[in-house]
């Protein structure tokens, strides 16, 4: 298939799998065109499964969202309850999608999700677990008004609130211009021709 290179496992990389791979083999190398989405790869660099071995992390990735889906139900329900959401949460595609292509960090993000949701009534570990989440992937920004309001039913005051969302907003702020200064030239001129090849991949990598 076009556009599709084989790994080390049977395991398909498509388009920014591939970048996410690059990345895990050294991740301050800022290497492929997503350098600032570290936290995965990072990860898999820690773990010694980083560059040819990056498949596997990200099945370590599928196993440590159903074991929090499972940890965050049995909290308030019993373990069939747990068991139930951990067999759902298998079936459906934040887990299937991600078993065939290599490198989405959706599975870590959502695990990150649950685990901020779980801490809401500790608002500074509420935040570092967001803020984590934020070096995996932007789209937690999207999430920022509902959190808010997981926070407001769980009776938090909106001054922490405030504090937190803006020192999580900054140290990414700093950590998005620290990456744009130290990524290397090749990276730069890869990405804004991939931008330039169609408006179709342009409105692609803007949504993910």
């Amino acid at each position: 298939v076009t556009g599709v290179q084989t790994c080390a496992l049977p395991i398909c990389c498509f388009s920014f799998g591939l970048d996410y791979q690059i990345l895990s083999a050294d991740p301050f190398a800022l290497g492929g065109q997503l350098p600032h989405r570290m936290l995965g790869p990072l990860l898999a660099w820690l773990l010694g499964l980083g560059g040819a071995e990056f498949p596997q992390f990200m099945r370590l990735c599928g196993v440590l969202l159903l074991a929090t889906a499972f940890w965050f139900v049995g909290r308030e329900r019993n373990l069939l309850d747990a068991a139930l959401v951990a067999c759902a949460v298998a079936v459906s595609g934040a887990v299937q999608t991600y078993k065939l292509v290599v490198g989405f960090p959706d599975p870590l993000s959502f695990a990150l999700l649950l685990l901020a949701i779980a801490a809401v009534r500790m608002p500074a570990l509420f935040w570092c677990i967001n803020g984590l989440s934020l070096l995996n992937h932007e789209m937690l920004l999207f999430f920022v008004p509902w959190l808010l309001w997981q926070r407001r039913l769980a009776g938090g005051r909106w001054q922490s609130d405030v504090i937190g969302l803006a020192v999580v907003g900054a140290l990414y702020a700093g950590f998005r211009l620290w990456v744009g200064a130290h990524v290397p030239q090749a990276t730069r001129s890869e990405e804004h021709t991939s931008e330039l090849q169609s408006h179709s991949d342009l409105v692609c990598r803007l949504l993910l």
